[in-house]
């Protein structure tokens, strides 16, 4: 709603990720197409410094161990549903721990095959609280496609 004008805000022009797979008894759903990140950084070698500053041993630190993530994009997420309320409460729910818990589960569901850039399929990531949150990278090498939405009231 816009509330100045006591009006329902406009409906997006484009429904990003899946939020469009909502089922009708949802009160407001979110979607988003983020970037995979891939679950190794690569940490480069370096060259360690003698106390007189000569060029000492090539020092190759252990590459860092970093679960496969993604990364949302600003303008790749969409909310949708009648009341600006129910957007809002999803949206606090969202940032405070459910995205935190679909990192988790996407890591697991990557290293386990469950969610793999080149084959597509619908993987659950989250169904805790009232709180559904879906995944799936519809084969596009690259992108993981996001939908979420509360049936409930959730917090």
């Amino acid at each position: 709603m816009n509330m100045q004008e006591n009006t329902p805000d406009p409906v997006p022009d484009h429904v990003w990720g899946l939020a469009s797979l909502a089922p009708p008894g949802a009160r407001a759903a979110w979607g988003a197409r983020a970037i995979q990140v891939a679950g190794v950084a690569r940490v480069p070698a370096v060259r360690s410094r003698t106390v007189d500053g000569r060029a000492g041993r090539v020092i190759r630190p252990a590459r860092a161990a970093v679960p496969p993530t993604f990364d949302l994009v600003w303008d790749r997420q969409s909310a949708v549903g009648a009341d600006v309320v129910e957007r809002a409460r999803l949206a606090k729910v969202l940032d405070t721990w459910g995205l935190k818990a679909a990192r988790k589960a996407y890591a697991v569901a990557r290293k386990n095959g469950a969610l793999d850039g080149s084959e597509g399929g619908l993987v659950y990531l989250v169904d805790a609280r009232g709180l559904v949150i879906v995944a799936d990278t519809r084969a596009s090498c690259g992108y993981v496609y996001l939908g979420a939405w509360a049936l409930d009231r959730t917090g």
